[in-house]
Parts: structure tokens; C-alpha cells; sequence
């Protein structure tokens, strides 16, 4: 999900791809759909003279747009995740 996320940060596109990105790849992973609903809203934001810039987090609502020299923290996580067995678990 990782190199989903990065592809979808290029110059021209809407931060907001980025979650759109991660989304889209679980809900297409079989096995994985159930992740999606744990995404956290920001998956990071962009560093400059502050290490956390909230005008640039990776949301799924954010319509700023990548320009070129633009520096981000991508923070692919989950959360609300309950503890289960791992025998449930794709290919476990």
C-alpha cells in the first residue's frame, strides 16, 4: 500500500489522491476490504518549517495540489484495530 500512496504523490494531483489511492487498493485486495474502514483520515502532511503543516495532510478532502520540492511524512497506518486470532487472517 506503501508504493500505492507514493505513486499517487506527483506533481499536478490533489493531495487528497493519496488516501483516495490507499482506499482503492484495499477495497480491491481480497482479504483486505475490511481494512479501508481503519484507515486513520490523515495519512501525513507535508514538512517545512514545521515538522506537522495541517494545510497539507494526506486526507481524503484535501483539493491542494503536489508541486515540485514539496517534502511529506507518509504515514501509512491503521486504526481501531481489534486483536484477533491469527489463523483468520489471509493466508495465515
Amino acid at each position: 500500500m506503501r508504493d500505492v500512496c507514493l505513486t499517487a504523490m506527483t506533481p499536478g494531483a490533489p493531495l487528497k489522491a493519496v488516501h483516495a489511492s490507499a482506499a482503492e487498493f484495499l477495497r480491491t485486495k481480497p482479504g483486505f476490504e475490511y481494512l479501508e474502514s481503519h484507515l486513520p483520515f490523515s495519512l501525513g502532511s507535508g514538512i517545512g518549517l514545521v515538522f506537522y503543516d495541517k494545510f497539507t495532510s494526506l486526507t481524503p478532502t484535501n483539493e491542494m495540489i503536489f508541486q515540485d520540492g514539496m517534502v511529506f511524512c507518509l504515514s501509512v497506518s491503521f486504526k481501531d484495530l481489534s486483536r484477533i486470532d491469527s489463523s483468520s487472517l489471509v493466508g495465515g
